[in-house]
């Protein structure tokens, strides 16, 4: 099976950000108040997630 395209690689630096924090995908996406599958999606550059990148970066900034 091939790999999908990265449509939005804008949201790729946000991945590392994730994993540097220690912190579980489940977790960010609990206190942003989606869905596991949606953070994942955004911070693998397949869904623009235009009001989810802002939440997200708040959380990796505090």
């Amino acid at each position: 099976m091939a790999k999908k395209k990265v449509k939005f690689p804008e949201n790729l630096p946000l991945k590392a950000e994730v994993k540097k924090s220690g912190r579980s995908i489940r977790w960010y996406a609990q206190q942003i108040g989606v869905d596991r599958q949606t953070v994942s999606q955004t911070i693998n550059g397949h869904y623009k997630g235009t009001n989810i990148v802002p939440k997200l970066n708040l959380l990796l900034t505090q």
